[in-house]
């Protein structure tokens, strides 16, 4: 027990000396294996993706390791000094509603487009932001679900120099459950290419046999697109009515936009970096946009929710349009 408590005081009073290096080197080793736990033992994963584990260590390691530490201990300290009940509920609050929505989340999601694609640049901005607007509602509540409490103790119980380890601890878990959630990515341009021309990884229609789409299938697959899309534009004046059940009705043609997505995937007519934009179910593209806001939609009109109705079907059809703007511009009209 000597040894342990005497090793203990040690680590300690390292921290205290070197609170900066300390926060990096935690934080990014906290991240990464987390990442690693979740591939081998939950998704049990074959091999490991050493992207997706790279994407968890250096955004560990710079934006919670350091950026973190610079605001938690640094900023918000000089705001809000000391542990009053009212200033430690403000840097509660401020972590919880500010920090985290506003910052955590974009450079999250912009970290995960740049490792997935290899592309640092305005674009892997906007594509983060994009796929941060559509998951924001449950990203927020997951997180405090663990961060209201943990930033509790972060600020009324520990030292300044021990608040980056702490949250390294209590954000095993969460980041165990953001790689689980967040962490799947598209296959890189070369792998869709190979799978679209054979058996793709997980296609949208996951459970579906391998099978050869020729052009003329993804010109019918592209119609029956920009048909469901155009079906979505009445729906606008139903719900203006009140009539969910003629919403729910004319959204119909949406339901085959899975299996057309598919084809377009997989037909020999669109480029790899197109194929890859639309993306699939599992790897994350603007195919995966349509069917959750479809998906939202759904639900919203069973509960005759008139205002998450509208905002979902604003979603869809963004998103729909995105798909067939990819698909004209790649040749597939």
């Amino acid at each position: 027990m000597a040894f342990v408590m005497a090793g203990l005081r040690g680590m300690n009073a390292f921290a205290e000396r070197r609170p900066l290096g300390t926060a990096v080197v935690v934080t990014g080793a906290k991240a990464g294996v987390a990442d690693l736990m979740v591939q081998l033992l939950v998704e049990r994963r074959e091999t490991v993706d050493p992207r997706r584990t790279l994407l968890f260590t250096s955004f560990g390691a710079s934006y919670q390791g350091m950026w973190q530490y610079f605001m938690y201990n640094k900023l918000f300290e000089r705001i809000w000094p000391g542990r009053t009940w009212g200033n430690t509920i403000a840097k509660i609050a401020a972590s919880n509603l500010i920090s985290d929505p506003v910052f955590f989340f974009p450079t999250f999601y912009t970290f995960r487009e740049v490792c997935n694609t290899g592309e640092l640049g305005p674009q892997s901005f906007t594509n983060g932001l994009h796929r941060y607007s559509q998951n924001y509602f449950n990203d927020w509540l997951n997180s405090w679900a663990i961060w209201v409490p943990g930033y509790t103790v972060t600020y009324a119980v520990m030292p300044t120099h021990l608040r980056m380890p702490w949250i390294a601890g209590v954000s095993f878990g969460y980041v165990c459950l953001l790689s689980l959630t967040r962490g799947a990515y598209q296959e890189e341009a070369g792998e869709l290419e190979d799978a679209a021309a054979a058996a793709p990884l997980i296609p949208l229609a996951a459970a579906a046999a391998p099978k050869k789409y020729s052009a003329d299938d993804a010109k019918q697959a592209i119609a029956g697109i920009k048909a469901g899309r155009k079906a979505l534009d009445g729906i606008d004046a139903l719900l203006a009515k009140g009539d969910f059940d003629g919403a729910a009705a004319a959204l119909a043609p949406i339901d085959a936009f899975e299996d057309q997505a598919t084809i377009i995937i997989q037909a020999p007519v669109l480029a790899a970096e197109d194929k890859k934009a639309i993306g699939t179910i599992r790897r994350y593209g603007v195919a995966a946009d349509v069917i959750i806001m479809a998906g939202g939609l759904k639900e919203a009109l069973r509960d005759e929710d008139a205002r998450g109705a509208k905002s979902y079907l604003a979603k869809c059809k963004g998103s729909l349009d995105e798909v067939i703007s990819i698909a004209k511009g790649g040749g597939l009209r």
